[in-house]
């Protein structure tokens, strides 16, 4: 029983790991050190045991037909569901940043490669940005900020992610 309390207070997103594994500050300090080392602060929006499972895994994926995973500029623009019951996590992205091309005929997935952040247009204008993609293969995201119940958390030492296939 004692060993299963310990492996539970030591999970990651407990009260004793974010002690241990990161300090509590604002999304803007955040994204003012994602500016600052030229990467773009992105954000990802999920529930709390799937964030777990991301910080355990070292892995991302989406659910979509081609398993990219899905994220944001800025955290308002993901939902009002999905703010109030679930938990941003904060990456740096460092790689190459690719506008996606708006179809209403075909698949947004025009290009699928990995280590590029698609951008994905709302409409054939392009002028807006729908959603951000990452394809399987992608290496070196950088998950660097959690935010839930109202607070910040800035790791402190990053955790590095690939994308992988979902299932």
């Amino acid at each position: 029983m004692n060993n299963i309390k310990k492996l539970l207070s030591s999970r990651p997103l407990s009260h004793k790991w974010l002690q241990k594994k990161t300090r509590e500050v604002g999304r803007e300090e955040f994204e003012r050190s994602a500016n600052l080392s030229k990467s773009k602060a992105i954000y990802h929006v999920t529930d709390v045991e799937a964030a777990r499972t991301i910080l355990e895994s070292k892995t991302i994926y989406g659910i979509d037909v081609v398993s990219a995973a899905h994220f944001h500029y800025s955290p308002e623009k993901i939902g009002a569901q999905a703010i109030k019951t679930g938990l941003f996590l904060g990456f740096k992205w460092a790689g190459p940043v690719k506008r996606g091309i708006w179809s209403c005929k075909g698949s947004s997935h025009s290009d699928c490669s990995p280590n590029q952040l698609l951008e994905v247009p709302v409409s054939e204008k392009g002028d807006r940005t729908w959603e951000l993609r990452l394809y399987p293969g992608t290496q070196n995201l950088e998950l660097c900020y959690l935010e839930f119940e109202g607070r910040g958390y800035l790791l402190k030492e990053p955790i590095v992610l690939r994308v992988i296939c979902g299932f």
